[in-house]
C-alpha cells in the first residue's frame, strides 16, 4: 500500500476470474478462487486447478506494482510522520486509530477534525508532516531485501509499472539512489490520476 492520505490506490479497471483486463494489458490471477471439493473429486479437480495456474501465469503479460509496503518499507515512517505532526496540535495519534482510519478510506486527520482542530491549522501541520517524512525517508533504512534482484529477474519476461498513491516529490526522493525505476514502463503517483479505488 502506498503512504498517501487514505491509504487507496488508484482506480482500474477489472474484469472477471480468471483474467483481470488493466489499463495497459492483462493480470490473469494465477491461483483458483474456487471452495475446496469434495474429497473423492480432489484428485481430478486438482489436476484441473494446476493447469488452469499454469495457463494463467503464461498469459501474464503486464504487472502492475503498488509502491509503499511492497517495494520499499516506508508505510512505518509515514505514521511516525503523521503522528509527530499530530502532536503538534495536541492530537495522541494511536497506531490502531491510523489503521482504522486508512482501512475505512479516510484521513488520519478526521480525528483533528473530531478534536475540533480548524482546516487552515490542519493544512500547515499536513505541510509539516511531508517535511517530517522526507527526513526519514533521508536518514531510515527502507529498502525491502531481494526486490531489486526478483524485479531484475521479472523484467525480461514482462512488462512492469507502478502505481502508487505516493507524492511525486516523496518518490523521487525514495528513487533518488535506487534501481527499482529502471524496471519500469512508467509510473503512477498520487498527481497522475484523479479517481481512487474503494479499500
Amino acid at each position: 500500500m502506498a503512504a498517501g492520505e487514505t491509504g487507496r490506490g488508484p482506480c482500474l479497471p477489472a474484469g472477471n476470474h480468471p483474467r483481470h483486463p488493466g489499463a495497459h494489458g492483462e493480470l490473469a490471477v494465477p491461483f483458483d478462487l474456487h471452495p475446496a471439493p469434495a474429497a473423492g473429486n480432489r484428485h481430478q479437480l486438482g489436476q484441473v486447478t494446476r493447469r488452469m495456474v499454469r495457463a494463467s501465469v503464461a498469459q501474464l503479460r503486464y504487472i502492475l506494482w503498488d509502491h509503499d509496503g511492497v517495494l520499499v518499507d516506508t508505510e512505518e515512517w509515514y505514521f511516525q510522520a503523521t503522528r509527530r505532526a499530530q502532536a503538534e496540535v495536541g492530537v495522541d495519534l494511536k497506531r490502531a486509530d491510523y489503521q482504522e482510519f486508512r482501512a475505512r478510506g479516510k484521513t488520519a486527520w478526521d480525528l483533528a477534525r473530531q478534536a475540533g482542530v480548524a482546516e487552515p491549522v490542519i493544512a500547515h501541520h499536513r505541510a509539516h508532516r511531508d517535511t517530517y517524512y522526507q527526513e526519514y525517508l533521508r536518514r531510515e533504512e527502507i529498502a525491502i531485501p531481494g526486490v531489486e534482484e526478483v524485479l531484475a529477474l521479472l523484467k525480461d519476461r514482462y512488462k512492469m509499472a507502478i502505481v502508487t498513491t505516493s507524492k511525486r516529490a516523496d518518490f523521487d526522493l525514495i528513487h533518488r539512489s535506487r534501481s527499482i525505476v529502471k524496471h519500469m514502463e512508467f509510473v503512477l503517483t498520487v498527481e497522475d490520476y484523479e479517481k481512487e479505488k474503494p479499500s
